[in-house]
This record gives structure tokens, C-alpha cells and sequence, in this order.
């Protein structure tokens, strides 16, 4: 199984429920190179990932239905068959979990733009998470360090990579963007615009919204193993109100005793960055959370 969201959108989370539930061991961003950066430079940063050395990827990386190349096809084999497990990929699970493991969920948080190829390449059941733009943009910029190259340099400026030319459709909307949040908002837009806009969202793979996780773990849990049924889930009780292991928020728990997780965002925002996120959302057009 793979499950697909932004950074900071609530994965790891869904990834410790459905863990949880069907016993798997988990696979952690396979395509992580470190500190997102739109300033012309390729990732450097590949710990425990040596098979990005092999690729010419960009942070996020499209691929696009259709493409056919044996080197990339040999290294998502490989790591849907368990043949990666350096402990960066495998902090959730001990020695002896690995060494009996039938099963695997890898979690992309840099994965949107190869969701469609995946699924038309490999038998994978796949999960898209989607959360509001300006929750993840909050949560991202509140990562210390996380963001620093976009923050210092908010600008898009695309080295040579390949595919690079997918994101040449947005060069009118991406040039004019000046602010961190701006940024993020884009790559937010991008990204989620891809997946859900596409045909054959919902029916080769299964997308929900994290607010919607939140408000009703066991509605929306419920239609994941209605859906993959072959996976034969434990059934599990899951408590929605018990934070996962990436939170950073230390009130977390307050939040979400009080209902209020998912306008946060509100307090964390100031208003000129929440208008240059919708600015950035309403110019790509993607109207989920209008």
C-alpha cells in the first residue's frame, strides 16, 4: 500500500491508524533529499536513499503515464518488494518486525506528481491524504529549519532536471510569486491540483481530506478497508485524539479536545499570508477548499 500527501499533511498520522489496523511495516519517504529548495539547485541530500543517486530528481518529481524506463521501474521494484530498508526508511519497525514483514505501506510526502504513474506501473493499492492549504503551509513554515532555503530565497528558478517541463505550464503563475508562503502555496497547488483533478482520481486510488479523518476517524477508516479488503485488517480501534510521532505542537491535544485542529491555522497565519495563499490556490484554479 502506498499512501501519498504533502509534507506536513497529516501522513504520518493516517500511516500509524492504518499501521495500526492492517500490521504492516511501514517504508518512510523513500524520495526524501532533504530542505526543499526553489532556488535553481538540485538535491544533495540522499542519507540511507543511494538509489536517488541513480535519478535525476527534482524534490518533487512528475512522471509522467506512459513514460517507460527500466532504471526507475528497477528501483520502485525494488523498494515496493522490501529491498530498501536502511533505518531511515524503517524507524517504525524493529529487527525482528522487518525480518517477518508480508506487507509494506511507503509513505510519499514527495510523491503526488508519480501517483498516477505508479499505479499504472505497479499493483499497489494507493491513499491520497489531502489538508487546506493554509494548515500545511502553517505547519510546514513552523518546522524550524525545515524551510529555511525557501524562506531566505522565495523564488521559483528550476534547475535542469528531468521532466523539468511539466512545471513550464505554470511559468506565468509561478514568476510573480515572491513570498515564502507564496512558495509553498504553489507547490501545494501543483501538486494536489495533479491528483485530484485527474481522471482517475478516486477510482485507481482512494483520496480523502485529513478534516474529514479528523471530525470521523471511523467513517473514513472504514471506507479504506472497505475498499482493500485483500490487505485483512485486525480492526483495530483507532483514537483520534492521540498525536502522532512527527507532531511538533506541543497543545496539540488541547486542539483537539477542543475541535479547533483545524482552524489552527487561523492563529498562525497572519492575514496577509493567508491572503497570499488563496491568492496563489485561486490563480491554479484548484477549488477543494474555496
Amino acid at each position: 500500500m502506498c499512501l501519498f500527501s504533502s509534507p506536513r499533511g497529516g501522513s504520518t498520522w493516517l500511516l500509524e491508524a492504518l499501521n495500526n489496523m492492517g500490521e504492516f511495516v511501514p517504508i518512510n519517504e523513500p524520495f526524501f533529499q532533504g530542505k526543499l529548495r526553489t532556488d535553481g539547485i538540485m538535491p544533495s541530500f540522499s542519507t540511507g536513499r543511494p538509489y536517488l543517486n541513480e535519478l535525476n530528481f527534482w524534490f518533487h518529481q512528475p512522471l509522467a503515464e506512459g513514460y517507460k524506463s527500466v532504471e526507475e521501474e528497477v528501483v520502485f521494484r525494488r523498494l515496493f518488494s522490501g529491498k530498501y530498508l536502511h533505518p531511515d526508511l524503517t524507524r517504525y519497525s524493529s529487527i525482528d518486525q522487518l525480518r517477518n514483514a508480508k506487507r509494506f505501506l511507503v509513505k510519499f510526502c514527495y510523491g503526488n506528481l508519480m501517483l498516477p504513474w505508479i499505479v499504472e506501473n505497479f499493483n499497489v493499492a494507493a491513499i491520497c491524504l489531502i489538508r487546506h492549504p493554509c494548515a500545511v503551509i502553517a505547519s510546514q513554515l513552523n518546522v524550524k529549519g525545515a524551510f529555511d532555503h525557501i524562506i531566505a530565497c522565495p523564488k521559483f528558478d528550476f534547475p535542469a532536471f528531468f521532466n523539468v517541463e511539466y512545471f513550464s505550464q505554470f511559468d506565468p503563475i509561478l514568476r510573480n510569486i515572491s513570498s515564502p508562503e507564496g512558495i509553498l502555496a504553489a507547490i501545494w497547488s501543483m501538486t494536489v491540483k495533479h491528483v485530484v483533478e485527474h481522471p482517475a482520481n478516486n477510482l485507481k486510488w482512494h483520496t480523502l481530506k485529513y478534516e474529514d479523518l479528523l471530525r470521523d476517524p471511523a467513517v473514513e477508516l472504514n471506507k479504506i478497508v472497505t475498499r482493500y479488503p485483500e490487505f485483512e485488517w485486525s480492526g483495530a480501534t483507532v483514537d483520534a485524539n492521540i498525536p502522532s510521532q512527527s507532531t511538533l505542537d506541543p497543545k496539540l491535544e488541547s486542539y483537539l479536545l477542543n475541535n479547533s485542529q483545524e482552524t489552527k491555522w487561523k492563529s498562525q497565519l497572519t492575514i496577509k499570508q493567508i491572503d497570499n495563499i488563496f491568492e496563489v490556490v485561486d490563480s491554479f484554479g484548484v477549488i477543494i477548499y474555496n
